[in-house]
This record gives structure tokens, sequence and C-alpha cells, in this order.
């Protein structure tokens, strides 16, 4: 067999960067969405209410990122997470 084969997967899971819920991008829906966007990135509203930005990575890596977090978005995403943290939500 001649040359290298390099198989690579990119990482599908991701979560919400204000609860922390998990989500997974198994059958490239998000994926589908950013490329539409010339952009590069779409938007995904979480349970938790607020909308959050998701996008791959050049290393195939997914990621939920705050779309521009006000104090109160991020003390509301602190406090999602610790009800998350104790199985409350």
């Amino acid at each position: 067999m001649k040359g290298l084969v390099h198989i690579s997967f990119a990482k599908i899971d991701f979560e919400c960067p204000y609860c922390g819920l998990k989500y997974e991008d198994n059958e490239d829906k998000y994926l589908d969405r950013c490329n539409k966007n010339k952009s590069g990135y779409t938007k995904i509203k979480c349970k938790c209410g607020n909308r959050f930005g998701f996008v791959y990575d050049i290393t195939g890596q997914a990621l939920g990122f705050m779309l521009n977090p006000s104090k109160e978005e991020q003390d509301k995403a602190n406090y999602f997470k610790s009800l998350l943290k104790s199985n409350q939500l």
C-alpha cells in the first residue's frame, strides 16, 4: 500500500455557553446551517431561553459561543449552570 491515509472525525458535541446543556450534531443539521451562511456560523436558541452562536473551527471542533454577552446574561448563565450541575434543570 502506497501513501498515507488520514481519517479524521469532527468533534460534533458542544454545549450551550449559558447553561451548559449538551448538544450533538450527528446529522450535520448545524453544520449545514453554518455552510448556508456567509458568516460561517449559525445561531441556536437554547431551552434556557438564550441565543448563542455555533461554528466549527478549523480543527473540526464544534463550538458554542455567547453572542455579545452583557453582565446580566453572564450572571444568568452562571445561574443556569449551577442548576444544571445540581440536576434541577
